[in-house]
């Protein structure tokens, strides 16, 4: 509320809106914002901590309860919450129907451990939570928040990529087939979402996958970049490696200019940035370039990433992105200097450009946020 009040305040004093349409502006998000989290988040923890307890009274008599007993008693609960969903079915946006529909994926992926417990049918973590994954797919997209399909794509992600690492694969081991699972998931994801976004019912899926995909992609680049400054290389890339990552990265950008939204500049942006996180695997860890060359791609692809993110208008995300941008640029000095004097000389050197960029953005911040914003989607 207190970014509101500034920004409303700014906005009466440049004669944009008038006093009273502020006031009411401040009522409406008093009235309805806040107070709708903040239920939410009570009504969360109420529900979870009764959760719990009831747990823990089952737990502590749980070899004495009979299978019957326990069955019924899951069958039951899921019974009940499948029909409060239905009676709710005309109220999608309430509090009570998302509270409803957690509750019942969990009690869904309960039901799989009870029934595995009770008939002894064995099987691992990640075909259980693959199963859940299959079978809770229409509640993910019933949803009209953020919490349940962001969970539903990281059950997926998690239990598949785990799935696939332990599948053998050509004569690979089990550390390379982790990196080349992690080096594919980013643009596997984005072109997921792309799809998605296609059908109204799944935005809401095709936006977690796609925050999925700027997660693992950030931490992919990352990992490749630490690897360049290891003298001893540990991970060996073959070539269907980049065959692969090629190929999936050309589906997507395909995928990105056939898309109906967006600018031609925006596709441009977003078409570097995946077409460099696609040549930065074989490059930097196939061809073994040197750590300022691993850097230079690092670099790149955050200044890519703080573009796009100021184009989504994502400001905080895209100062994120420049805090990990100036993070690489010193470790960048800190791993070119040797000594104590070298090193301080190339850190007064850093402050002084990150300084001299920060004065540069004080002055051009308004044009900048002006084109970059000009390349969303109308």
């Amino acid at each position: 509320m207190a970014h509101i009040e500034r920004r409303l305040k700014e906005w009466v004093q440049a004669g944009l809106i008038a006093a009273d349409q502020a006031e009411a502006i401040l009522r409406h998000e008093g009235a309805h914002s806040g107070k709708n989290w903040l239920l939410f988040s009570f009504l969360s923890l109420g529900a979870g901590v009764v959760g719990i307890g009831i747990i823990s009274l089952v737990a502590a008599n749980w070899d004495e309860i009979p299978d019957a007993v326990k069955l019924g008693a899951d069958l039951l609960t899921l019974v009940a919450l499948a029909l409060g969903i239905w009676k709710r079915r005309d109220h999608s946006q309430s509090l009570t129907w998302e509270l409803l529909l957690i509750f019942f994926a969990l009690a869904l992926l309960t039901s799989i451990g009870l029934i595995g417990q009770v008939f002894h049918s064995g099987g691992s973590w990640d075909q259980a939570l693959l199963l859940w994954v299959a079978i809770t797919l229409p509640l993910a997209t019933l949803t009209c928040r953020s919490f349940l399909p962001l969970a539903w794509t990281f059950a997926l992600l998690v239990a598949g990529s785990y799935r696939l690492i332990l599948t053998p694969i050509a004569a690979i081991t089990e550390e390379e087939r982790g990196l080349l699972i992690g080096y594919l998931l980013p643009l596997a994801c984005a072109l997921v979402a792309l799809l998605l976004h296609l059908w109204r019912a799944t935005e809401s899926l095709g936006r977690a996958f796609l925050v999925h995909s700027w997660i693992v992609g950030i931490t992919m680049v990352m990992l490749i970049d630490v690897s360049s400054m290891n003298p001893v290389h540990t991970w060996e890339w073959y070539p269907f490696m980049t065959g692969g990552g090629l190929a999936l990265g050309g589906v997507t950008l395909a995928g990105i200019v056939l898309n109906g939204h967006g600018s031609p500049l925006s596709k441009k942006l977003l078409g570097s940035l995946v077409t460099l996180y696609s040549l930065m695997g074989p490059m930097v860890i196939g061809l073994h370039l040197s750590h300022w060359l691993s850097a230079l791609f690092t670099m790149a692809l955050f200044s890519l990433a703080a573009a796009w993110m100021v184009r989504e208008r994502s400001v905080r995300m895209a100062n994120g992105m420049v805090l990990l941008l100036g993070i690489r640029f010193l470790v960048l000095f800190f791993t070119a200097f040797g000594g104590l004097f070298d090193a301080g000389i190339g850190l007064i050197l850093s402050g002084l450009i990150i300084l001299g960029f920060v004065w540069l953005w004080s002055r051009w911040q308004r044009m900048l946020l002006s084109w970059f914003q000009g390349m969303a989607p109308s």
